[in-house]
């Protein structure tokens, strides 16, 4: 069985950089082919996984060069093989690879430059006739975001830097945009999506744009996320909080801005609305409303901003306090200090236990254990809403329309992670006999 690898040169150059060199195994035979193009430091090179650390500052044709030679022979190898069967010598191997790789173009001159935006905008320049209006709407989002993710880590992503786009892509979203794990899985779907149709309708080749394997072959490694919420215990530690901290004389004063910050994080549990729709809360929103006790209670009532649907959403006692003590305009912030000051919250509640989460790092999962207050986001509010319903009995087609959901399918999640949840509790109070 052939195998090809990369290796990186034991023997240094004078600038303590080494040179990279790919290896055909076959037969019990070895043939090696040094890439004197690409020359690296000890710590830019990942042995195990045989490619360039994502966060190495080297220049992207490094990654160009190293992906073209791997697929070449890669290519050689399996033609000949299935040319020759399991009796094809190395040398034949070693011969069509030589030959494939020894014209190859500088790399300046070939056409691998298209960033993953463009190549997106070309689906849907072949689609449009076609596509459907809620398709359309999927990749101008992606776009968008993508577009927002390259100005804020000033680089443009394609698809010879997958690897790194990944990461920051993840981190944009999730810490940034305060997006959920959903909405980032959505958007790498339809990114992936736009270019499987570009490599099976034969764009690439046309197109002359080279290491198409590298997305082809590539895979999102799988993820393991923790599913943020506040429990019922954190959200009366918060609500028995306040905060102050030091003045500059030594004296301890009100922490105002975190003050504020809990009474918006309680506001968005109890209620449930998304972020983007925390600052459409106006006093002319507010219904009030008689139930079948001949009680009074309001609703606050909006279109929403991702789905472009009308919304009520009752208020309870906790709610309106907070919207009577800032005369029914809390407090606002951006998207980014959302998450800032949600974490800042729930750490200086105490909600600090250790847990452990699965992530990424080069493309390999990595458990560690992190502080429970780092895995909040302003997302973990709602998560926390549909939660304590879910506790209380509530019916989950009333949770769906109390949360916005079009699908029910979508509100289901929540019903898994309560399910998790008593399959613990009753195991563990079933073994602690």
């Amino acid at each position: 069985m052939a195998t090809v690898n990369l290796f990186l040169d034991q023997r240094p150059d004078t600038d303590g950089r080494k040179r990279v060199y790919l290896q055909l195994n076959h037969a019990g035979k070895k043939k090696t082919f040094f890439i004197s193009e690409v020359k690296l430091l000890p710590d830019q090179w990942n042995a195990k996984m045989q490619h360039i650390r994502p966060k190495a500052l080297v220049p992207d044709t490094y990654r160009h060069t190293l992906d073209f030679y791997r697929n070449k022979l890669s290519l050689v190898v399996r033609e000949a093989i299935n040319e020759h069967g399991k009796k094809a010598d190395i040398s034949i191997l070693w011969e069509g690879f030589i030959k494939q790789v020894r014209f190859r173009e500088p790399a300046a001159q070939r056409k691998n430059a298209h960033t993953l935006i463009e190549l997106i905008e070309e689906v849907v320049a072949q689609k449009k006739e076609h596509i459907k209006a809620t398709t359309l709407v999927n990749y101008t989002n992606a776009i968008a975001s993508i577009s927002a993710c390259e100005k804020y880590h000033k680089r443009s992503y394609s698809l010879d830097n997958l690897h790194t786009f990944y990461a920051q892509y993840k981190f944009f979203l999730l810490h940034v945009e305060g997006k959920a794990n959903t909405t980032f899985n959505a958007y790498l779907g339809t990114i992936k999506t736009a270019l499987t149709f570009l490599s099976s309708s034969g764009y690439f080749e046309r197109a002359q744009i080279m290491f198409k394997e590298s997305w082809v072959n590539f895979k999102w490694l799988k993820e393991y996320y923790h599913t943020a919420y506040f429990k019922q215990q954190d959200l009366e530690a918060i609500a028995g909080s306040y905060f102050v901290r030091p003045s500059k004389s030594g004296k301890y004063v009100p922490w105002t801005a975190l003050n504020k910050a809990r009474d918006f994080v309680l506001f968005l549990c109890y209620c449930g609305i998304r972020s983007s729709d925390y600052k459409k809360i106006k006093k002319e929103r507010l219904l009030a409303l008689k139930n079948a006790k001949g009680e009074t209670y309001h609703v606050l009532r909006f279109m929403q901003e991702k789905t472009n649907d009308m919304l009520q959403v009752p208020l309870n006692n906790v709610c309106m306090e907070i919207l009577e003590r800032y005369e029914y305009a809390p407090p606002k912030y951006s998207q980014k200090f959302m998450n800032k000051y949600v974490r800042l919250v729930a750490k200086h509640a105490g909600i600090n236990e250790q847990i452990e989460v699965i992530s990424l790092q080069d493309n390999l999962q990595v458990p560690k254990m992190v502080p429970r207050y780092e895995t909040f986001t302003v997302h973990s509010c709602r998560h926390s809403f549909a939660m304590y319903l879910l506790k209380k009995n509530v019916a989950i087609k009333v949770i769906q329309q109390l949360l916005g959901h079009r699908s029910v399918s979508t509100t289901l999640k929540y019903l898994h992670m309560m399910e998790q949840e008593e399959v613990h509790s009753q195991a563990l109070e079933a073994l602690n006999f």
